[in-house]
Order: structure tokens, then C-alpha cells, then sequence
């Protein structure tokens, strides 16, 4: 009988291939509306979560995506450009949809 080690990497490459294939899937002019969300939140406010971001997407009703996962590459975009950190906190959604607590970001 073999018994074989799991690779440490494959979570991180399976979670990195998701973030990937979420951004190649998404509307390119939601991915930037959505941008453009993420910054104003964070001009407004002094913490806030993918739940603020949402909240101000859904005044543009006009424009969306098939693949809302693709918001986490939208963050990251943000955080890559040195507009937005994490905060090292974790908040409950406000969303009952969402079942899992949310990072918290604030301007860079």
C-alpha cells in the first residue's frame, strides 16, 4: 500500500486559477464599474467590506455580471494598484445571502 503526501500548493494554485477564471468570466465594464465602487467606498468610507461595495453596485442595475465571485480580483486590482489594504479584521456580512465572515478593507 502507497500512501501519498497531499501537495501543500494545490489549495493555493486552486484558489489562484479561481480568482483567475473569475476575472477572464466577468463583464469587462462591470469589472471597472465595480473598481470604480471599491475606490469611492473607500473615499467614503473608513472601513468597509465587498457588502458596501455591492450596496453602492446596485445603483447602477444597468450593469452586471454573470460571475459575481469575480469581485475578489476587483479588490485585488485595488489593493495591487496601493489604493486599498486589508485591515486584519473580519466582519459578518449584512447580506443574508452570504454565510461567512467578510475581510475588512480600508485606503491605502
Amino acid at each position: 500500500m502507497t500512501i501519498t503526501q497531499p501537495d501543500l500548493f494545490s489549495p493555493i494554485e486552486a484558489r489562484e486559477d479561481a480568482i483567475s477564471r473569475a476575472d477572464l468570466n466577468a463583464d469587462p465594464v462591470w469589472k471597472e464599474v465595480a473598481y470604480l465602487a471599491v475606490l469611492w467606498c473607500a473615499h467614503i468610507h473608513p472601513d468597509f467590506t465587498a457588502d458596501e461595495v455591492w450596496h453602492r453596485l446596485e445603483e447602477h442595475d444597468d450593469i452586471t455580471t454573470h460571475e459575481p465571485s469575480a469581485i475578489g480580483p476587483v479588490f485585488l486590482r485595488a489593493s495591487h494598484a496601493g489604493r486599498i489594504r486589508k485591515t486584519g479584521e473580519l466582519r459578518a456580512s449584512t447580506n443574508p445571502v452570504r454565510h461567512r465572515d467578510l475581510t475588512v478593507w480600508t485606503r491605502a
